[in-house]
């Protein structure tokens, strides 16, 4: 997506280039320019310089358009990532390059194998780097040095940085994300402290079967299950990478190859351990015994179709091609095999007459590359399966293809196996298909979904199980014929193992990650831990100021024994407690409080079993209520006094504007006793003023601190100009305000929240040091806002900076409203702003992107329409009466229809009482669950009246229950019944 969000630019495995605009759809680039015929020219990078040009990279090379005009360069490229002043990354074999379009390639540093990730800092001077041999490098981008790496088990695959730049992160073919700060990168030779999220649990790349089931893992792993209790036998490390190839050997061994490009062997008869047999020219695609056991056959993805001898005897190269070979099988009745790959047919090969070999055009698409070959066992027949889908079956004696076609896959075909009766497929699309061999016509497979990519399939010797590799880190075992489900096996990265049957039972190793397993009974959604029921727990919660003032709490519970009980303030109960719809033994809680104060809440968590846990409320301040609304300091310095110091008629402009937004009445409504105005402060006024308003904040309150004016950096910190600055003295500190003073302010303050918007970049830029950057990039008491990033200039107009312009407009934008809290926020406000000034790179640091800024009015609406509902009967002495009205109006949405409305309860209290929960049911959900919960907290007195208003969001049409009861102090909700009536939204 180019910065502006404007274009979206897309790369293909076939070398095509397209970008559209995304306003239009109109087509702006269509580009060939990394297509070739006939060889591989996949895509694989595409993306924007800072200056707005596209490019891509790939198989093929790299290229960075102009327009219509191009510029290349020769280097196959398995990543790239745009990095300031127009340079490029590139993640290559072994290497990191960088490219200047028009220039000559320069190596930033070394890898051990295919780069596979990049990723640009935040603060845009850190480069990280990942390859498939789980290398993570952190480059200096100023100098070109090595800041400090850290080193996985598994290939590595995705890089990132948390928007702060505090962490960096790397994750792989393991499952599990490597999580690390920024600040502790300090040395290639210090041993990083590493958070990990998720268990590492490899992916299963192939399976093998004869006397046991062989796994071979992502990590070079080899292990024997035995067949009869499918539990784990014995495990190797065989490769420095992963298993690409596995066979079982007749003597009861095996033999892999892995993508360190060798070939393993372990002897059944020996007890030696697994040795090399010999190295590649690249790593197998697929290896086979030969028909005599005396050998091992191996296809690679260099074209070479191999005989290893496990023995005495000579290494020979059967066959030598240009193209990859991916599919190997050995035929059950003939000395003999057959051997395809990228696009150019299918090789028979005899090991003992060379007037057997033929070659048969391939029976997938045209530019469709074979990927798996099968024999049925009494080799009368041969299945070949492609990379788009295609599945066919040929005569496996004179190659002639059958009429019918096998058809219900689309995506590649990673492994066949023929029974005597069926012919079995699984790859890409997740799913195990199944058709007879005998059919008279095309028929629809029998389809199992398996829910994770299928590498590899085996069938045992004895023709009663059907493996699979699957890409989530398991082994599925399935009954033959049916394909029912028998157990998964699940070797993980440790060493340690599971094995889960489809019955409910399992067994482990019992030591190691093993013991982290968690099973749950479906229908009691009771959860076993292998290391002991895991405990009772709530996560912190969320607690989001509404647009009526209420305040939007959400939670999740970890319940493992059951369904918990969940209380606010240790009395009130909640029903609004739902099982979650994605995790196991997890309960989302929902509810509204109606409260307008800051002051602390509580859920306390009660398992079925006696356990208990409890998570703290903090609501967010209602920022409207006049007690808690913000202050604000706007400096405008525009009158410079230096010669060569340009003077900036804008900056007054600019406050001016940011006055306004700030004093609209949907939004802070400020006064102007809220809002001091400063402008043209020379350097002991400027320090003062901004160090005095922060020094005069309240317990808690929330400030704003906003600069107009010039700005520069040097060494790495940011500096705000006075309009006295001297360019002859730019290293004396009085000269002008440095970063660290202002945030050593904002620390020392006693404000709850401090949003700083520095549009001071128009003399180079501003920019936080970067020690001062990590630490209030933590913060969620700090946000900053910066017009630009340090190497670009802030835009500015008589009318004021453009930046501040567009925020200014985006404050109030209804296109900038948070739906949840139906409020514009500053992370949103930024992005519309950002999205009109990309080119200067403004920045966002700190934790207060939810911030809201203003409640803009939505646009005309349909008319309001008074709902039906029932006169409630009053029930007790607490509620005398209670009277509701459901206004709100109908909406038509991607879902089918919803309403969104409110509704009005009138309560006339006939004594005192703490506060009243009103719960709405929808009548024919079980079990019943409130949405929405409102607890409104008084306390409310004996003779009072009083409205509230529950927001209704997102509800379908039909009837709801409605509950309204009163909480005594110390007690819980229900000491009299509820009153209760029922309200119709809808016709």
């Amino acid at each position: 997506m180019r910065p502006d969000g404007g274009e979206l630019l897309v790369g293909t495995l076939s070398g095509r280039v397209r970008a559209w605009e995304l306003g239009s759809g109109a087509a702006t680039l269509e580009q060939d320019a990394l297509a070739r015929r006939g060889e591989s020219s996949a895509v694989w990078a595409t993306g924007y310089l800072d200056d707005g040009r596209a490019f891509a990279g790939g198989n093929a090379g790299v290229v960075v358009w102009k327009g219509q005009q191009a510029v290349t360069a020769q280097y196959d490229a398995a990543s790239a990532a745009a990095l300031p002043g127009g340079l490029l990354a590139l993640g290559g074999e072994g290497e990191v390059m960088l490219f200047r379009p028009g220039r000559a390639l320069e190596r930033l540093g070394p890898q051990e194998r295919w780069v596979y990730a990049l990723a640009l800092s935040p603060r845009r001077d850190l480069l990280l780097a990942g390859d498939d041999a789980g290398n993570a490098r952190l480059f200096r981008l100023a100098d070109r040095s090595l800041r400090c790496e850290l080193k996985r088990s598994g290939s590595l695959f995705a890089a990132a940085f948390d928007p702060s730049g505090t962490w960096f992160a790397v994750a792989g073919d393991d499952g599990s994300v490597a999580l690390a700060r920024v600040a502790d990168c300090t040395g290639a030779d210090r041993q990083l402290a590493v958070r990990q999220l998720g268990s590492p649990q490899r992916r299963m790349r192939s399976v093998a079967a004869g006397q046991t089931v062989l796994v071979g893992d992502g990590a070079g792993n080899v292990s024997t299950w035995s067949t009869a209790t499918w539990s784990l036998l014995n495990r190797w490390t065989a490769h420095a990478g992963e298993v690409t190839a596995l066979a079982a050997l007749p003597d009861g061994g095996w033999a892999s190859g892995g993508l360190d490009n060798a070939v393993v062997a372990m002897s059944g008869v020996s007890s030696a351990s697994p040795r090399g047999i010999g190295e590649l020219r690249s790593f197998p695609w697929a290896i086979r015994p030969s028909p005599d056991g005396m050998s091992v056959l191996s296809a690679d993805g260099a074209g070479d179709l191999t005989r290893l001898p496990l023995g005495k005897g000579e290494r020979s190269t059967l066959l030598s091609g240009e193209q990859e070979l991916y599919a190997l099988a050995v035929a059950p009745v003939r000395p003999e095999v057959v051997v395809a790959g990228r696009i150019g047919g299918v090789r028979r090969v005899s090991l003992l007459q060379e007037d057997r070999n033929a070659s048969w055009p391939e029976a997938v698409k045209p530019r469709e590359s074979v990927n798996a070959l099968a024999y049925s066992p009494d080799g009368r027949w041969l299945g070949e399966a492609g990379t788009d889908g295609t599945v066919a079956l040929r005569d496996a004696e004179t190659g002639d293809v059958l009429p019918r076609r096998f058809e219900g896959l689309k995506g590649q075909v990673s492994s066949l196996v023929l029974t005597p009766e069926h012919l079995w497929a699984g790859g890409a699309d997740e799913v195990l298909a199944r058709w007879s061999i005998h059919a008279d016509a095309a028929a629809a497979p029998l389809r199992i979904e398996e829910h994770a990519p299928i590498h590899s399939l085996a069938a045992t010797p004895d023709g009663k199980h059907l493996i699979a590799a699957l890409g989530h880190g398991r082994v599925s075992v399935r009954a033959l014929p049916s394909g029912d489900l028998v157990a998964h096996l699940l070797p993980l990265g440790d060493g340690s193992w599971a094995t889960a049957f489809a019955d409910g039972r399992f067994i482990s190793s019992g030591s190691g990650a093993a013991l982290g397993l968690r099973f749950e009974d479906p229908a009691t959604r009771m959860v076993t831990t292998l290391g002991g029921l895991p405990h009772l727990g709530v996560s912190p919660p969320s607690a989001t100021r509404t647009a009526e003032g209420h305040v939007l709490v959400r939670a999740t519970v970890f319940s493992p024994r059951g369904v918990p009980r969940v209380r606010l303030d240790g009395r009130w109960d909640v029903r609004g407690v739902t099982p979650s719809p994605t995790a196991l033994s997890a309960y989302e809680v929902e509810l509204l409080l109606g409260d307008r104060s800051t002051a602390p809440h509580r859920l306390d968590v009660l398992g079925p079993g006696g356990e208990s846990a409890r998570a703290d409320i903090r609501p967010e301040p209602d920022l409207r209520a006049g007690a808690l609304r913000p202050r604000a300091l706007l400096i405008g310095n525009a009158a410079y006094r230096a010669p060569g110091v340009k003077r900036l008629p804008g900056a007054l402009a600019d406050v001016d504007a940011m006055r306004r937004a700030l004093q609209r009445s949907d939004g802070w409504a400020l006064d102007d006793d809220r809002i001091q105005a400063s402008t043209d402060l020379d350097a002991a006024s400027l320090e003062a003023t901004v160090t005095g308003f922060l020094a005069g904040a309240a317990e808690g309150e929330t400030l704003l601190v906003y600069f107009a004016g010039h700005g520069f950096d040097q060494r790495g910190e940011g500096f705000l100009l006075p309009i006295d600055y001297d360019p002859a003295r730019p290293a004396d500190p009085r000269n002008a305000l440095p970063a660290a003073r202002l945030f050593q302010a904002i620390a020392a303050s006693k404000a709850g929240r401090v949003l700083v918007i520095l549009d001071a970049g128009r003399a180079g830029a501003f920019s936080l040091p970067e020690d001062l950057g990590v630490e209030h990039d933590r913060s969620e008491r700090i946000g900053v806002v910066t017009a630009a990033s340090a190497g670009s200039d802030a835009a500015e107009t008589p009318r004021g900076g453009v930046f501040t312009q567009a925020l200014a407009g985006a404050w109030t934008d209804p296109a900038a409203v948070d739906p949840e809290r139906e409020a514009v926020t500053l992370g949103l406000a930024f992005n519309r702003a950002q999205g009109r000034t990309y080119a200067q790179r403004p920045r966002l640091f700190g934790g207060l992107d939810k911030l809201p800024l203003a409640w803009p009015l939505r646009g005309a609406a349909e008319a309001p329409e008074v709902m039906t509902s029932e006169e409630a009967a009053a029930s007790g002495t607490t509620l005398a009466r209670v009277k509701a009205t459901v206004v709100g109006t109908r909406q038509l949405t991607a879902l089918g229809r919803r309403i969104d409305g409110t509704l009005e309860v009138e309560i006339a209290f006939g004594q005192d009482t703490e506060s009243v929960r009103i719960g709405v049911y929808a009548v024919d959900r079980a079990p019943p669950a409130a949405r929405p919960e409102v607890f409104a907290p008084g306390p409310w007195k004996g003779g009072q009246v009083q409205r509230l208003r529950v927001p209704l969001e997102d509800h379908e049409p039909g009837e709801y229950r409605v509950e309204v009861e009163p909480c005594r102090p110390g007690t819980a909700c229900g000491h009299e019944p509820a009153s209760t009536f029922r309200i119709r939204l809808g016709g």
